[in-house]
């Protein structure tokens, strides 16, 4: 099981029913829109081995999902303000 961030905004139980209910295809494209600091869409991409295209509103947010992806934590695509 992938860890997750005890801060975070989903528990593992919510998580799972994530899992369950979207049972996307490897490589499938999920967007995370309001991705905040990234961690359920990151969590999501390790999970399902899925790409990721988040936006926020908030571009620190963005800044600090796109500094976790590029630590190698995870394998999204980068995450993107909206405009």
């Amino acid at each position: 099981m992938h860890k997750v961030a005890a801060h975070g905004s989903a528990d593992r139980p919510l998580l799972g029913l994530l899992v369950t209910r979207l049972q996307p295809a490897p490589g499938q494209l999920l967007i995370d829109a309001g991705c905040g600091t990234g961690g359920v869409g990151l969590w999501l991409t390790r999970a399902l081995s899925v790409h990721l295209a988040g936006l926020d509103l908030s571009a620190a947010a963005v800044q600090h999902a796109t500094a976790r992806a590029n630590a190698g934590l995870h394998r999204p695509d980068t995450p993107r303000a909206a405009a």
